[in-house]
């Protein structure tokens, strides 16, 4: 794979297909993807479309390439197809390729999602508390990326552009570091097409927005290749320590995000491969991966590593057989066409390869079949079979779980463009390629800032089932707005009943006196929280001077939602606001436990961390309201993700809303809850009578009318 006479061949080299094979698959491939990604076709007339205008010529085309004769074609990833860019133009584009992932950074997916915020959580304990920890939250994430994110957060300080601004970093690295790279192996038209496709595709750009460890896996794939290909050319006797680099590579993969062993099993058979069979090399490599390794493996058997792997696993289903035979497809379609189903880190226009890049995919991973490649084309395929079982054996689709697969698509789709361009006349090819690289640019640029920005900010009705907070996104400009004319604040997020996500503590935390150590919380000049809508009849008469905000209107919820209320800090209320301010930190801190506790594993020790904050809250009724409401929501979430004992947690929910209605106020919310629970049990009589209380509340944003209605029906 060295650069040798091959790599000066002139535009003019025969590359054996010609333009009678290649410009008809091309344009049947690309009428094939513009018409499964934007024609709404239907689940038959799709299948009928993959077939005959993108099976059908990928198989012709792989027939053509095991039907040539070795020796008669040059390589086609050394052969300069056209001119390259000079330097001046190089610099432009790095500029264009680091301002598309810095554009809009705070406001093109309009708000964090779940996991964002609880990754930037984590981060943020870590900045305050630094601990060893290495494993993270229910998933046992590994710790690189919270690590990175907390040098971000000590350099700028936690905000939601410190939190976007790492990912659009790490999906600009490979652009930055791909073209010099690859030159050792590539031709210079070559190398362009790849780095290109690096910098201005859309998965490379998607990848840059999300706040999450998986979008590390890009940067870390794209360096494990770079080291697989320095130890293939490395000449015999000179192996070890380039084995030894990428055994370090390999092992440091996996504290990167829970898809990285399937690429590091690849590094072990490049080297097995070469090797043919346990050489020296092979025991430098295996000596470095085991060292980089093995605090992770000793912390993983100490904390009984796997439950969420397992939680999350296709043979955890019943129907596995059937999601094993559509996981293919499934990924497939979400990859190269779009599907509004799976949208969650992913995309529902055109694919997050783009029709025209699609295509080359096609046409390339055929290409490296022909006689010269074949061994690549061999190694690229099983590569992408090993990169994509992540994604295939969990019974859900995420995109994040295959993007080790993205490199070498995007190596695919540079070959398909470099073979499409080979086979056109000499003068043409320059005009060609130019006009695909800007077609394809145009396209993925449009794609982020056009449909994948609408799609954030139109159907906001989508956002809860995908985890991200609509009245969070509706808080959040009120509080900035409120500081920006009255300093930092004291902002309370911990008096609402989800826990988990803590987007808005992070976004919040510049201008939050009640956390951030450099800001007096005696110096605020106001207070703000969020909590149910159902509360501010009775915050409305404990601070009448405040204003509210009620955040989930429009929206469908049973329990009414949240508000935001904001008070000014005065003379009358600053004994109670301290004492907030005590008791936000004190549950905050219960957010800690929370996010130690494994898959299926109890809430019990959330529950007692809970119980352990009691004391802040005693003879507060709002406190006392929203302590037992979130240990209410414990209970709720153990039937749901935790040991499921359902006699137990029902019991235990039921007394804690008996708890939350003796000490704290009694709120529409609560009875209705109580309500609900009761009926489920037969108990209809105490039913009736609590929903019946929820309507007479002076507020009422619940569905007990509803209730009530549908439990008249059953009774009658």
């Amino acid at each position: 794979m060295r650069k040798g006479s091959e790599d000066r061949k002139t535009a003019a080299s025969p590359i054996g297909w010609d333009a009678r094979l290649l410009v008809p698959c091309f344009i049947l491939l690309l009428t094939g993807h513009l018409l499964l990604s934007f024609a709404g076709l239907s689940t038959r007339a799709s299948i009928w479309v993959g077939l005959f205008l993108v099976a059908l010529p990928f198989l012709f085309m792989i027939g053509a390439a095991f039907e040539e004769r070795p020796g008669k074609t040059d390589l086609l990833y050394r052969l300069e197809a056209f001119k390259s860019p000079g330097w001046i133009l190089w610099i432009l584009l790095v500029g264009l390729a680091l301002g598309l992932r810095l554009a809009f950074l705070t406001s093109l997916s309009v708000w964090p999602g779940v996991d964002e915020g609880v990754h930037a959580f984590i981060a943020l304990e870590l900045s305050r508390h630094w601990h060893w920890n290495i494993l993270s939250y229910c998933s046992q994430m590994p710790p690189f990326f919270f690590w990175l994110e907390v040098a971000l957060f000590k350099l700028m300080g936690p905000s939601l552009r410190s939190l976007w601004l790492l990912p659009a970093l790490l999906s600009f690295l490979p652009f930055t570091l791909a073209y010099r790279e690859c030159r050792r192996y590539f031709s210079k038209s070559f190398s362009f097409l790849l780095a290109f496709g690096l910098g201005f595709g859309f998965w490379p750009l998607l990848a840059g927005r999300y706040s999450h460890p998986a979008v590390l896996v890009f940067p870390w794939t794209c360096l494990a290749l770079a080291a697989a290909g320095r130890f293939l050319a490395a000449e015999r006797g000179r192996e070890i320590l380039p084995a030894f680099f990428l055994g370090l590579i390999a092992g440091g993969g996996f504290y990167t995000y829970l898809s990285w062993p399937p690429v590091a099993l690849f590094a072990a058979a490049v080297v097995l491969w070469k090797t043919r069979g346990f050489r020296r090399p092979f025991g430098a490599f295996m000596a470095a991966l085991l060292v980089s390794l093995a605090p992770l493996v000793g912390v993983m058997i100490q904390n009984g590593y796997g439950s969420y792997l397992s939680a999350n696993s296709v043979f955890s289903q019943p129907d596995a057989g059937l999601i094993l035979l559509l996981s293919p497809i499934r990924y497939l379609r979400v990859l190269l066409w779009g599907d509004p189903h799976y949208y969650f880190y992913s995309s529902t226009w055109g694919g997050l390869l783009d029709p025209l890049a699609a295509s080359f995919f096609w046409i390339g991973w055929a290409a490296l079949f022909r006689p010269e490649s074949r061994k690549i084309g061999v190694g690229v395929t099983l590569a992408m079979v090993l990169f994509l079982m992540p994604g295939l054996l969990a019974f859900s689709v995420n995109a994040l779980r295959v993007i080790q697969c993205l490199p070498l698509a995007l190596f695919c789709s540079a070959m398909g463009l470099q073979a499409l361009a080979g086979v056109l006349p000499p003068l043409a090819r320059g005009k060609v390629v130019l006009l695909a690289l800007l077609t394809c640019a145009a396209l993925d640029a449009y794609h982020l800032l056009g449909p994948y920005h609408h799609l954030w900010t139109t159907h906001q009705e989508a956002w809860p089932p995908i985890g991200k907070s609509v009245e969070y996104a509706r808080a959040y400009p009120l509080l900035e707005e409120q500081s920006r004319k009255a300093g930092p604040g004291l902002v309370f997020t911990a008096f609402q009943d989800n826990l988990t996500d803590q987007s808005l503590t992070v976004a919040s935390y510049p201008f939050n006196a009640a956390l951030r150590p450099e800001l007096d919380p005696a110096n605020a000049q106001w207070a703000a929280w969020v909590c149910n809508i159902n509360y501010q009849p009775f915050l409305q008469k404990r601070f009448p001077e405040g204003r509210w905000v009620w955040l989930a209107e429009g929206c469908s919820y049973e329990y009414g939602g949240l508000m935001l209320e904001i008070v000014p800090v005065t003379k009358e209320n600053r004994d109670t606001l301290a004492r907030w301010t005590a008791a936000n930190q004190a549950l905050l801190g219960v957010v800690d436990v929370l996010m130690r506790r494994k898959e299926r594993q109890s809430y019990d020790q959330v529950r007692q961390a809970l119980w352990a904050a009691e004391p802040w809250v005693q003879g507060d009724p709002f406190l006392e309201s929203c302590l037992w409401d979130q240990v209410f929501n414990t209970y709720n979430s153990d039937v749901a993700y935790g040991e499921r004992h359902p006699f137990k947690d029902f019991q235990g929910a039921l007394a804690a809303l008996d708890k939350a209605l003796a000490l704290g106020y009694p709120t529409a919310y609560f009875y209705n809850e109580r309500g609900g629970m009761e009926a489920v049990v037969g108990a209809k009589d105490r039913a009736r009578e609590d929903f019946e209380r929820a309507i007479r509340c002076s507020l009422d944003k619940t569905s007990a009318a509803d209730n009530l209605k549908a439990l008249a029906g059953k009774t009658n």
